[in-house]
């Protein structure tokens, strides 16, 4: 990250031609943490809490060298980069600049050779910048079996309010508890022809007695959402997954997501984040 913090100073190196570019180094380096582990959070796909950001900090001094033809020529660079930065104090804190103070300023030199005064600055800075961990793929955990070392053999499987659905299984999603569900969120990878098969939409008080069908998805929201819904045993039959997903509004832009390699062709699998919003929520 130390390149991508001098890349942010490279615009304030003035140049005064023919002389060698004005340049800026770093002239020391202290790497140091943040949060526990440089973890800064999750960063969420569609409501999927899939990416993880971690970060640190630089704890740096930085060295601008300015020339000019005179040595007036270099003061009123020195004063120059000095105002560019202090102008741009906001800016450079939204890009991680924590602290940028002046420290030393070099006696101006004469260079014989170029036939020109040089003169170096040095700035203390505290910048934070954070990335995407890269300790391995994004993923979801979507089942987590458990054994229980006993001499009984038991073992049972932890779910959430999630499932996968792939060319093998496709578990059905139950969500038995007392909460509002305000939208419905789907990562899809279809590599090749979408699998047959009917969806089904269902929300139930648990009745013995079939539910009523209804035509369309909105008709199905329009009876069994609000706090006072028309029915509380009601479903929607997609005719395909493909049907499905089409009432899903287009994905948002930047919100893919790679996940493994399903299909096993060497690149990295791009799933769509869709977010189905349900507005009033089904209570």
């Amino acid at each position: 990250m130390l390149s991508q913090m001098l890349s942010h100073l490279d615009e304030y190196r003035l140049k005064v031609q023919p002389l060698p570019f004005s340049s800026v180094s770093a002239v020391s380096v202290t790497e140091r943490t943040i949060g526990v582990g440089n973890h800064r959070g999750t960063e969420t796909r569609g409501g999927f809490a899939v990416i993880v950001w971690k970060g640190g900090r630089l704890d740096a001094v930085v060295r601008f060298q300015l020339w000019g033809n005179q040595l007036d020529d270099v003061s009123t660079a020195i004063k120059d980069l000095g105002t560019s930065l202090e102008t741009d104090r906001a800016i450079l804190r939204s890009k991680g600049f924590l602290r940028l103070d002046l420290q030393t300023k070099s006696l101006a030199e004469f260079n014989s050779t170029l036939n020109a005064w040089y003169q170096t600055v040095d700035y203390k800075v505290l910048y934070e910048f954070y990335a995407q961990d890269t300790d391995g793929a994004d993923s979801l955990i979507t089942r987590i079996p458990i054994t229980i070392n006993s001499e009984y053999g038991e073992s049972t499987i932890v779910t959430g309010d999630m499932v996968r659905w792939d060319n093998q299984t496709a578990p059905t999603l139950v969500v038995q508890k007392t909460l509002n569900i305000g939208s419905l969120s789907a990562l899809v990878f279809i590599p090749g022809t979408a699998p047959s098969g009917t969806v089904t939409l269902r929300r139930t008080d648990g009745s013995a007695s079939p539910p009523t069908t209804f035509p369309t998805l909105a008709d199905f929201l329009n009876a069994v959402a609000g706090q006072n819904p028309a029915t509380r045993h009601g479903q929607v039959i997609f005719p395909s997954i493909s049907d499905f997903l089409n009432a899903f509004p287009p994905p948002a832009p930047n919100t893919a997501v790679k996940l493994g390699d399903w299909n096993d062709d060497q690149v990295p699998d791009i799933y769509e984040s869709r977010v189905l919003k349900i507005s009033p929520a089904i209570e």
